[in-house]
């Protein structure tokens, strides 16, 4: 039963080492280390697509716009351990690793579709080639006139502040203008020249928790280094290993008793043996040829064939053989 439990803790011991081994490599493996099984990636809040690889130029030249969050992109390249070249509904650009996570499945609602808004209709508008209006006649492709109606969202984008407004939001779209439908223009509108545009939906396919400051905080407190670790599993090894030692000790201390007293088993059976089997000294076969007479109470005289005489009464053993010796 002793040999049972030892060994049920020592399976515990090494179920917690390889336990938290394992917890440690999973904690040190990001999620650029990830592969998806049929390539798209969930994109986190603030999933930017770069039209370059160089991620670390974050002038609005070099952004796109933001990929809406909860939609996924489809890998095309694993540049490096920070980058990934994707493609995002017909566009193709590059995302920080970091800011999308793998997924074992084929997206039903990949992108973020059928979103729409108005142009207000106290004035008119231009559609950019960039989130900036600082240089018209550079960057303007085409006037939108004021109230035109169902101008097709993609996404959201962050740029310079025109003057007079305050806020630094673009959208990012596509609009076919009423005397030409089948043309379609695409670029940036300013989103304060904008109005009734639809409720984009939240894509709860596959959702994963956002990291943000707060969680980032709590999954360092959580998230314990390889040293605090060893130190934990070395504290949580002791009491069972100090009572894998206490069970050996004491089925040896038992064993060890257990000897002591079978030898002292042995000799006393030993000495027992010794002493039944020693032989009589006095047999019938001793006592023929020889009278005993009775004398008192139970005073044996022994003599020899002449034996005095005595009105005492006397024994012969004559008659008996070795067989009667228990009757002595």
């Amino acid at each position: 039963m002793k040999k049972f439990i030892i060994f049920i803790l020592s399976i515990l011991i090494s179920s917690c080492c390889i336990s938290s081994s394992q917890k440690a490599s999973a904690s040190n493996t990001t999620s650029n280390e990830m592969e998806s099984t049929y390539g798209y990636y969930k994109c986190l809040s603030s999933c930017l697509l770069f039209k370059t690889s160089d991620i670390t130029d974050m002038d609005i030249s070099n952004i796109l716009f933001i990929i809406p969050e909860g939609y996924f992109v489809k890998k095309i390249n694993q540049l490096s351990s920070t980058t990934m070249q994707v493609s995002y509904m017909n566009k193709t650009g590059y995302v920080m690793t970091e800011r999308i996570y793998p997924v074992s499945f084929i997206p039903e609602n990949k992108y973020l579709e059928h979103i729409t808004f108005d142009i207000s209709t106290f004035s008119g508008t231009q559609l950019w080639s960039v989130p900036s209006s600082e240089d018209s006649s550079k960057v303007i492709l085409k006037l939108i006139p004021a109230g035109t109606q169902k101008v097709s969202y993609i996404a959201e984008a962050r740029g310079e502040i025109p003057v007079g407004s305050s806020s630094s939001v673009w959208y990012y779209c596509y609009f076919s203008p009423l005397d030409d439908p089948t043309s379609v223009f695409e670029g940036y509108i300013h989103s304060e020249k904008t109005t009734n545009r639809t409720i984009i939906p939240e894509n709860l396919e596959g959702a994963i928790i956002e990291p943000n400051d707060e969680l980032n905080t709590q999954q360092s407190i959580v998230t314990l280094s390889s040293t605090v670790q060893v130190i934990l599993i070395a504290l949580i090894s002791l009491p069972l290993l100090t009572i894998i030692v206490i069970l050996l000790l004491s089925g040896r201390r038992k064993e060890k008793i257990e000897q002591h007293n079978s030898k002292d088993d042995y000799h006393k059976f030993d000495n027992e043996q010794i002493i039944r089997e020693k032989p009589r000294s006095a047999t019938i076969e001793s006592f023929k040829n020889k009278k005993f007479s009775l004398k008192n109470s139970f005073e044996k005289f022994m003599y020899d064939e002449q034996p005095p005489r005595r009105n005492n009464q006397t024994i012969s053993f004559d008659t008996l053989d070795e067989n009667d010796d228990d009757l002595l």
